[in-house]
């Protein structure tokens, strides 16, 4: 300032600027509106990652916004079919080295609505980037991918997560990906564009309309403001679970496992006899991860473990993140008490999210304890995982666990939820 007014000018400089932040927040307001300070949104390439400036703060200053900062945002990462269920473990590890929460998990088959939606958001883009678009038999392939089996949908949540979670992804075609940067997630697990691995919410209001689609009974986290604004939903107990379903329904064979046992039988090949080895063992069990362990340090050692698992040769079939009512929390721990041989393990189900898995696996309902023993045999650091997992201990109750919290199983699953 001095170097810009004349030598001689006589006036005191506190006249012309502000000696603190704060005045000058205090000055600013007595001759400028709230619009007029926050810059046109429109002309900054970034915010189309951000809310808009007013969203969220309508009952704060300005001031108090500049002071606390950024809220954390949600996004949606959608792995597609055959992609992600042998490595759901290294997923859920990578989310959290990069400072994201998990508030969402699901996993379903796309309807055709849902996935036309997907397409149209990644064609809109092409358009926008002056990409080829997709042919009409393109698309029909395109269509028939997304809807060819189950996808892992996460909401995530962290501040600036829109932007965060695309610069992870990396270019669309997975082979560009790879020559860019190897570590891109796209490289990983994309072959080509068209099975390019992962859907990427592309735009703040994007991700506010793709976690409505895929969650649209809420989240599991504290309400932000930003969320309030949007109409997005605090889960505060789970809405699968049922007592109903539980005393209704049974696990029974698939349909389609067996008519593929029946058309092995009736082959000439031996491998028949094979399959139904393998049928007449496999079991399907639930395992729960309560909020005490999903909060545990980093390392995130009850992830290494899950990924052990899997590549154990444990196949999922469902899984969700849910928070539970003390009804539900009640009603969870009677289950389990068979195994636990008393009521102890509630605590554990008391506060926040909890992750709940189906896994498939020949006698991993009878032999789960000695599964996990030989998991952590070379890593005593699991133990104290190992000790917080919940899960039954008998076929019995393994079938009342899935009838309670499941209402589907995965359609490659060797067993279904039915009626009785």
């Amino acid at each position: 300032m001095q170097r810009l007014l004349p030598q001689d000018y006589p006036g005191d400089l506190s006249v012309l600027m502000s000696p603190t932040p704060e005045m000058a927040f205090r000055q600013a307001t007595l001759f400028f509106t709230k619009t007029e300070m926050i810059p046109d949104h429109s002309s900054r390439i970034m915010f189309k990652f951000l809310p808009p400036p007013t969203i969220g703060y309508a009952s704060q200053s300005l001031f108090s916004c500049m002071t606390e900062g950024s809220q954390p945002l949600l996004t949606l990462a959608l792995f597609k079919p055959g992609v992600w269920s042998h490595y759901l473990g290294k997923i859920l590890s990578k989310i959290q080295q990069n400072s994201f929460t998990l508030v969402g998990l699901r996993m379903f088959v796309l309807n055709s609505e849902m996935a036309n939606m997907l397409m149209n958001v990644s064609e809109h883009q092409d358009l926008i980037n002056g990409n080829h678009l997709c042919e009409p038999s393109e698309r029909d392939l395109e269509l028939k991918y997304l809807t060819s089996g189950p996808v892992l949908a996460l909401c995530l949540q962290r501040v600036n997560a829109v932007k965060r979670l695309l610069e992870l992804l990396g270019p669309e075609d997975p082979a560009q990906a790879r020559t860019e940067d190897l570590p891109f997630w796209r490289a990983s697990y994309g072959t080509d564009r068209l099975h390019n691995g992962i859907y990427g919410s592309v735009s703040y209001p994007q991700a506010v309309q793709d976690v409505k689609m895929m969650f649209p009974e809420g989240v599991c986290c504290t309400e932000t403001s930003v969320m309030k604004h949007e109409q997005i939903p605090c889960l505060r107990s789970d809405p699968v679970a049922s007592l109903e379903r539980q005393q209704s329904h049974t696990i029974a064979n698939s349909a389609k496992n067996n008519l593929f046992q029946s058309l092995m039988e009736k082959s000439e090949l031996i491998g028949g006899a094979g399959f139904s080895v393998r049928s007449a063992l496999c079991q399907t069990t639930c395992l729960i991860m309560p909020s005490c362990v999903l909060q545990l340090s980093r390392p995130p050692l009850h992830l290494d473990l899950l990924q052990r698992l899997l590549s154990s040769g444990c196949h999922v079939v469902a899984g969700r993140l849910c928070s539970l009512d003390q009804t539900q929390i009640t009603h969870l721990s009677l289950l389990l008490m068979p195994t636990t041989g008393k009521a102890l393990k509630e605590p554990l189900l008391c506060e926040g999210p909890c992750l709940l898995l189906a896994l498939q696996m020949d006698n991993i309902v009878t032999c789960f304890d000695l599964i996990l023993e030989r998991v952590c045999r070379d890593m005593p650091d699991f133990e104290k995982v190992r000790k917080m997992l919940l899960y039954p201990g008998t076929e019995p109750e393994a079938v009342k666990l899935l009838c309670y919290l499941f209402d589907v199983l995965s359609p490659d699953s060797h067993h279904s939820i039915v009626p009785q």
